[in-house]
């Protein structure tokens, strides 16, 4: 595994978060994972160039993907794939996805310099409060030069409905699954960038994604117990998060067997 860079970096972070990171109970040593996400972050907004598509970062974000990570960690792919998807269920990472890239947001990230205080504050897990738009375009043949930014999102009606259509084909296929009422922005940009930038708004696409965790009873909520405490079933987040690429993916490896 590469050596992490010495750049001081003051974070506020719970301790549900210190002792989720501090757990023996894996052999991978998650702190350094999550230093590694944290010394990666950029402090300032910024342009990186990936296959010749421009994609901005905005500060507490960073560009990294499943490969990349497994690659700089030595760690399985499955393994970085459910340690971000805890991280994300947790509220302390925020993934968005598409055929470029793979930003993550570190939301207990605060860019601290020698001129500011020596303790630095956070927002609580999973709130959003730039107040940076999107400027998008309803043309899915051609990838968009879309910044990360925050909700809300200056999305024209059309996609917006395309998101709302979206979000009631989640919930009558899934009947099982906890629903994230009522709709707000924070679920429309998690359909925007899953659905309209990663797969193009092909529903062809998202209904073969849906199909693939319907016949999987551990992950449609089949399994579940009644008082809904059991985790076998996955959650709206998991779903409109990076983490379609990895079901994707896994279901190719699980024929390819067969």
């Amino acid at each position: 595994m590469n050596n992490i860079n010495n750049n001081i970096r003051q974070v506020v972070i719970d301790t549900e978060l210190l002792d989720y990171l501090s757990d023996t109970s894996t052999v991978c040593n998650r702190i350094f994972a999550f230093n590694d996400l944290l010394q990666s972050a950029v402090e300032e907004p910024t342009v990186i160039i990936k296959r010749g598509i421009k994609v901005p970062l905005e500060p507490g974000q960073l560009e990294a993907s499943i490969i990349t990570l497994s690659n700089r960690w030595g760690w399985h792919r499955q393994t970085i794939a459910t340690f971000l998807n805890e991280l994300e269920t947790l509220g302390y990472i925020k993934r968005m996805s598409n055929k470029i890239s793979t930003i993550i947001e570190i939301s207990c990230f605060k860019q601290c310099t020698t001129k500011e205080q020596s303790l630095c504050t956070t927002e609580s897990p999973g709130r959003y409060t730039s107040e940076s738009v999107v400027q998008c375009t309803n043309e899915f043949s051609h990838m968009p030069d879309v910044a990360h930014h925050a909700p809300p999102m200056q999305l024209s009606d059309e996609l917006r409905q395309i998101c709302k259509e979206v979000y009631n084909l989640f919930i009558a296929t899934f009947p099982l699954l906890d629903k994230p009422e009522p709709y707000n922005p924070n679920i429309e940009k998690d359909i925007f960038y899953v659905f309209c930038i990663g797969m193009r708004g092909n529903f062809d696409m998202l209904k073969k994604y849906f199909a693939i965790i319907n016949a999987d009873p551990f992950k449609n909520g089949s399994m579940a117990d009644t008082t809904g405490a059991s985790h076998y079933k996955v959650t709206f987040q998991e779903l409109f998060s990076s983490n379609w690429q990895t079901i994707f993916d896994c279901a190719a490896e699980y024929h390819q067997v067969l």
